[in-house]
């Protein structure tokens, strides 16, 4: 078989995956912090209950929860505090999952 050219299709028009499978969901989380109103972030939601700040701690998403601790809308000690529907902090659930740096940020 015959490897292809720089002049073949394949490489004119690559095969490319749909646009939702080119972000995680830290990046997606991420895209969408300035546009969420405070409530969306620190309210408790989903079958978990969880806050912005439990969902980044549940993904290991560092950056994202430093974004989110220094946004000056939020009330961050409250987020820190917040518990989720069993009872666990963000912190908690980093830990549990693993997520050391991110613990030790919370």
């Amino acid at each position: 078989s015959r490897s292809p050219t720089c002049t073949s299709s394949t490489y004119i028009n690559p095969p490319r995956p749909p646009a939702h499978h080119l972000f995680t969901e830290v990046d997606l989380l991420e895209l969408l912090l300035p546009y969420l109103s405070v409530a969306q972030l620190c309210e408790p939601a989903g079958a978990d209950g969880f806050t912005a700040l439990h969902t980044c701690a549940d993904m290991g998403a560092l950056r994202t929860a430093r974004r989110l601790l220094g946004d000056t809308r939020l009330d961050s000690a409250a987020l820190l505090k917040a518990l989720d529907k069993h009872g666990r902090t963000a912190r908690e659930l980093a830990e549990s999952a693993g997520h050391v740096a991110l613990a030790e940020l919370l």
